[in-house]
């Protein structure tokens, strides 16, 4: 009986210490799974690398290169950047006031034609004062008023 006793005590020391080892080494494939996971990220990350830098050089070529550098020269020659940036601001209120102009044109142009459907709508009209008689139309009077100081 001694020895069965015995040989359960072993038994079951030997399953505790085969349990333990297997959860040193489920934590180490664990461990391993993750670094592999890791890896695989970083895999993926170098290919969309080498995927990105392969399109640049498809769309940027050396000569595009070289010639863009020269095209740079060239224009760092006619003019700086900062003369360049001082032009495009130029044109910038230029276009503005070419819009302004425009629109003062056109509102200018309205009230004219106004007053030329207003002038042939009241036609000529007559005041008598002290037996004078003076004759009043209203496109004698839009041109006086816009041309009158010219």
């Amino acid at each position: 009986m001694h020895d069965e006793e015995f040989n359960w005590e072993l038994i079951v020391h030997r399953l505790d210490s085969i349990a333990r080892h297997q959860e040193c080494t489920t934590n180490q494939l664990t461990l391993i799974e993750g670094k592999l996971t890791k890896l695989e990220t970083m895999k993926h990350s170098v290919d969309d690398l080498k995927s990105w830098r392969q399109t640049i050089q498809d769309t940027v070529s050396v000569n595009e290169l070289k010639e863009l550098r020269v095209w740079k020269q060239n224009m760092d020659e006619i003019t700086s950047p900062t003369q360049l940036q001082g032009t495009l601001d130029d044109i910038k209120k230029l276009n503005t006031f070419k819009a302004q102009a425009l629109i003062i044109w056109v509102v200018v142009q309205g009230i004219m034609g106004l007053l030329i459907f207003f002038d042939k709508i009241f036609c000529v009209h007559s005041i008598e004062i002290n037996n004078i008689i003076i004759h009043i139309s209203l496109g004698h009077l839009t041109t006086f008023f816009f041309f009158g100081w010219f």
